[in-house]
């Protein structure tokens, strides 16, 4: 089993959050992650990024997930060229993985409260 960190489409209430229910992922909790990581809007969707200021702290949800979803995300996430699930921390020192943004986002603005709205 594998803790997994989402923070757009695939929270609760997401477009996306079928796949997390279609492979019985186990929601634990809601969560912040390490001031290390904000996120950029990509249009419809977010992309996590790591901020090099340790300004930031992106608002989700962590679940318990077996190795099919895994596989399941990463087929969803467009992984390893437009995301790559990652080793995060979270802001009680605690880990977890999260699909991180691996194109440019220069141009993409910042979403400066941390939270994608559904």
């Amino acid at each position: 089993m594998s803790r997994i960190f989402v923070y757009g489409t695939l929270k609760r209430g997401g477009k996306a959050h079928d796949l997390l229910e279609r492979y019985n992922a186990r929601f634990l909790n809601e969560a912040v992650t390490d001031p290390r990581y904000h996120l950029r809007n990509l249009g419809s969707f977010p992309g996590m990024v790591e901020d090099e200021l340790f300004e930031g702290g992106v608002h989700g949800e962590v679940y318990e997930v077996r190795k099919a979803c895994l596989e399941a995300l990463d087929f969803y996430e467009g992984a390893p060229h437009l995301f790559r699930g990652e080793k995060i921390i979270l802001s009680d020192g605690s880990t977890a993985i999260a699909y991180l943004y691996m194109q440019d986002f220069s141009d993409c603005p910042r979403v400066e409260e941390g939270t994608w709205v559904i």
